[in-house]
């Protein structure tokens, strides 16, 4: 055979080659439309008005703000195409796409945006979250009813372009905004006209983003499909979204077996945690939030800083972790979850861990030297201690903490078990000693964890009050040194267990459980997953 046959030859091998390739992908069966369970029905999800964290996923499917993030949650233009910052940092202005419209054909403009700011600022509104519009000019005194809504710091320089003014520079703003909720814009014809029922029918649920509502039946099903009117339409792969309310657990578990859904959040029952990863039907989503005890340092035993140390010093997050998390948690050391961004890695790869998971044996006998030092030597006289929690699987966390503290420090703790409803009454009264709870972050910077324990913060419900503490937190809220700034931050972080208010004991991990049939959604840290990119290979 000469070389120009071999040549031939080989070439005939290549083709027949690419083609068999090509007819095996052509025969896998990818399917757009997706079913996704979001486990019960939420009170609205109005961007201004909600605070649950699944909420959000309905919301940055049907809007986007002036900002988003791309696959790997890097900050890209969203309604926005391009923007500028003054060299001070305190004006941001943005120019908004010709072609950016609503879902039903009108075009979007920088008004929708000032009308939106000032709804969520306006204290009629009435936003949980309100506070993070406080970056805004004037935004703060706006919340708080000593200013006109019209004093806020945004104002539409044309149709087209939108400038916002800061109270004090803000480097991480941009995050904020491309992390959605709040910031949405919304419609003021449509709201003015269906008020609070805008967002309870697919005729009046306008939006802006990649989606659309075509069907709501109220605790049970919600249908998004994709909105041909969205400036970048074509490159979204799921065209048709359910997302189905199935609150019990073992009934979502079920379905996600069956194929009849192939994603749900429910967490699933500890019992079949096991089964769940032999099966491939489990995913773990790192977040960026903290499971804690809330402490209230001002009852008379929890007052002492060294009984708070002692308590937090003698539990065993590594048992947590392995035995009742099946090795699929993240044992808390310290405050910022490891997720969130530093400076050029995680904020905790920059900074220190402060309980030593690892070193249990020595963390308990310096817990039983706190506490003798506190007057309560092997437990001898320790009041009965009471912990509020949640059912669940958060129960069964807490009684093992129970059992830590008695088999370690001799003492007794009461675990009562309450709805969390229940719960925050009392705690918003001081009426209480321990409260099992959690703190999911609204950006990816260690500000929006670290926030929550400052003296005025309204979830500070344990009294904890350090002027250094909120000293440090307000300069790293406007520093525009970044270096300085996590300085700032991580030293706030210390004080914090210097002086114990909280205990927190893991890291916020969402157990989920996913068809793996179903590719290419984003785990996004903020709990807020999308799945504009997904899709059903079968």
């Amino acid at each position: 055979m000469t070389s120009k046959q071999k040549f031939i030859v080989l070439l005939f091998f290549s083709i027949f080659s690419s083609l068999l390739i090509s007819c095996q992908k052509k025969e896998k069966n990818i399917k757009d439309e997706i079913t996704i369970n979001l486990g019960y029905e939420l009170n609205t999800i109005d961007p201004a008005l909600n605070k649950e964290s699944y909420g959000y996923i309905y919301i940055n499917h049907a809007f986007e703000g002036l900002l988003n993030k791309d696959i790997k949650g890097n900050i890209i233009g969203g309604t926005a195409e391009k923007w500028e910052i003054s060299e001070d940092n305190l004006v941001y202005t943005f120019y908004l796409r010709d072609d950016a419209k609503w879902s039903d054909g009108k075009k979007v403009t920088a008004d929708d945006f000032v009308y939106s700011y000032r709804r969520a600022s306006d204290p009629k509104t009435a936003s949980p979250l309100s506070y993070l519009m406080e970056y805004i000019k004037n935004a703060k005194d706006i919340i708080r009813g000593k200013q006109p809504i019209e004093n806020l710091g945004v104002k539409a320089i044309d149709e087209n372009t939108l400038t916002i003014e800061l109270e004090s520079p803000t480097i991480y703003f941009t995050d904020i905004l491309a992390s959605g909720g709040v910031y949405m814009p919304v419609r003021k014809d449509i709201i003015e006209k269906y008020a609070d029922d805008w967002t309870w029918k697919a005729e009046s649920y306008i939006g802006n983003g990649p989606y659309k509502m075509t069907e709501r039946k109220p605790d049970e099903l919600i249908v998004f499909e994709i909105n041909t009117n969205y400036w970048n339409y074509t490159n979204q792969v799921a065209k048709k979204i359910n997302f189905v309310l199935i609150a019990d657990e073992y009934i979502s578990l079920n379905a996600v077996r069956t194929g009849d859904v192939h994603f749900s959040i429910n967490a699933p029952p500890i019992g079949e945690i096991e089964n769940l990863i032999k099966d491939n039907l489990m995913a773990v989503s790192d977040i960026i939030g903290v499971y804690y005890l809330d402490l209230n340092t001002k009852d008379k035993t929890l007052s002492d800083k060294r009984v708070r140390k002692a308590l937090s010093l003698a539990i065993d997050r590594n048992y947590i972790v392995s035995n009742i998390g099946y090795g699929k948690l993240i044992a808390a050391e310290a405050f910022v979850a490891p997720v969130i961004k530093g400076l050029e890695k995680s904020f905790r790869e920059e900074s220190s861990n402060y309980i030593i998971a690892n070193d249990y044996n020595k963390n308990v006998e310096e817990a039983k030297k706190l506490l003798a030092e506190a007057g309560y030597s092997n437990g001898e006289n320790f009041p009965i201690l009471e912990i509020k929690v949640s059912s669940g699987f958060y129960t069964t966390v807490m009684e093992a903490v129970q059992q830590m503290w008695k088999n370690t420090l001799n003492i007794d703790v009461v675990v009562r078990t309450e709805e969390s409803k229940i719960t925050l009454p009392f705690r918003e009264s001081g009426n209480y000693q321990i409260a099992r709870t959690s703190w999911t972050g609204d950006y990816n910077d260690p500000l929006t964890i670290l926030q929550i324990m400052t003296s005025y913060n309204d979830i500070n419900y344990g009294g904890f009050s350090n002027a250094r503490y909120d000293y440090l937190i307000e300069y790293a809220s406007s520093a525009t040194n970044a270096q300085k700034r996590m300085e700032a931050l991580k030293e706030a972080e210390s004080i914090l267990f210097d002086e114990v208010p909280i205990i927190p004991f893991i890291y916020r991990t969402d157990f989920l459980i996913v068809n793996p049939k179903l590719k290419n959604y984003i785990d996004e840290p903020l709990g807020r997953y999308r799945f504009n990119y997904a899709y059903i290979e079968e």
